[in-house]
């Protein structure tokens, strides 16, 4: 997930932007999900999470969580943000398929050997 930008480029194919998870989460609510687990690495970030931060990237990365946040919440579901990724391993999954634990993707072909 990417907190930061309202846009997320073609070839990224792990990440999701603010309102492509707003409109994933009724989808979501229509299957009986209840809780959701939001993954970033910008969540372990101090400065970007720091309330008192004024910085554009702060202040676009907060307000993108207080969405995702109030539509949740609105929905009667639980958020879990994970709070510890490692490091950027996200981009070392995309793209060896061989790891044994890998970030959801869209837009995939998978190949089998």
């Amino acid at each position: 997930m990417d907190l930061l930008r309202d846009e997320v480029p073609a070839f990224d194919a792990t990440n999701y932007t603010t309102s492509q998870l707003v409109e994933l989460l009724e989808t979501l609510q229509n299957h009986k999900y209840s809780v959701i687990v939001l993954s970033s690495f910008q969540l372990g970030d101090d400065q970007l999470m720091d309330p008192n931060s004024t910085g554009t990237a702060a202040v676009n990365v907060q307000s993108n969580l207080r969405k995702i946040a109030a539509n949740i919440d609105a929905r009667g579901m639980t958020i879990i943000p994970e709070v510890m990724p490692v490091g950027q391993s996200e981009r070392i999954l995309q793209y060896d398929r061989c790891l044994a634990e890998a970030t959801p993707v869209r837009n995939m072909t998978f190949h089998v050997e």
